[in-house]
């Protein structure tokens, strides 16, 4: 909206109302692609009227160009055609030149509009892209608690499964205490090695490991079952 308002008081009002304030501006990518294509348009209408005011001894060629502006231009009210053709009918120097001086105005005026929405426009993206930043470490700040958290709670598993495993080859025997020992090291491992690029191998190994030792306890119990001496009884 830059010369292309300029070219339409020009050529059809003298209203005096203050241009509108302007509207919370879009983001700012999509703003400079509205930019661009206003900036196209106007280039264009500007050519035409550079063009109506080359061939003014021309009339087919200047109603072609005038034709060709309007076609980018906005269609205007009925009260503008009227002043328009009344100011054309009246011919008169001193008009046109205090209407050109109110289209400059109202172009210095909605350019500075334009320039100050631009950069609230930059400054708003600029803001939104920190808070993405700042969720972005809030987000990685709760997923380290999270794994802080889960390390701790494996670490103290780990600890009592050992404490338990000790105590349990100490009063009982090493068959009940060693799997404590085990589970209760394997506790504590278990955080780095869900962190481990490694994770599907180890996590394989040790299902492998315990389906053995499982195949090893039912095969020790069957064999102290066959080994077992027979009862006076059954003698």
């Amino acid at each position: 909206m830059k010369a292309i308002l300029a070219a339409t008081l020009l050529l059809g009002s003298c209203a005096t109302q203050p241009a509108p304030d302007p509207q919370p501006s879009p983001g700012s990518d999509a703003l400079d692609k509205i930019g661009k294509s206003q900036d196209k348009i106007d280039g264009r209408v500007a050519g035409a009227l550079v063009a109506i005011e080359a061939n003014a001894e021309k009339p087919a060629v200047v109603k072609s160009e005038a034709k060709l502006a309007q076609a980018y231009l906005p269609a205007p009210s009925e009260g503008d055609k009227a002043f328009a053709l009344a100011r054309a009918a009246a011919g008169d120097d001193k008009a046109y030149q205090a209407q050109m001086e109110y289209a400059r105005k109202v172009l210095t005026k909605l350019t500075a509009d334009w320039n100050d929405g631009e950069k609230r426009a930059a400054a708003s993206a600029a803001e939104i892209q920190k808070l993405k930043g700042e969720n972005a470490q809030l987000r990685a700040d709760m997923i380290r608690i999270e794994k802080d958290s889960d390390r701790k709670i494996w670490t103290l598993t780990g600890a009592v499964l050992v404490v338990a495993g000790g105590l349990a080859m100490a009063f009982a025997s090493i068959k009940k205490g060693a799997p404590l020992l085990l589970a209760g090291a394997f506790a504590g491992a278990v955080p780095y090695i869900i962190d481990s690029p490694w994770f599907a191998w180890i996590a394989g190994s040790t299902l492998a490991v315990a389906a053995g030792l499982l195949a090893w306890v039912a095969f020790d119990k069957a064999r102290d079952t066959v080994n077992e001496p027979p009862s006076p009884e059954q003698s």
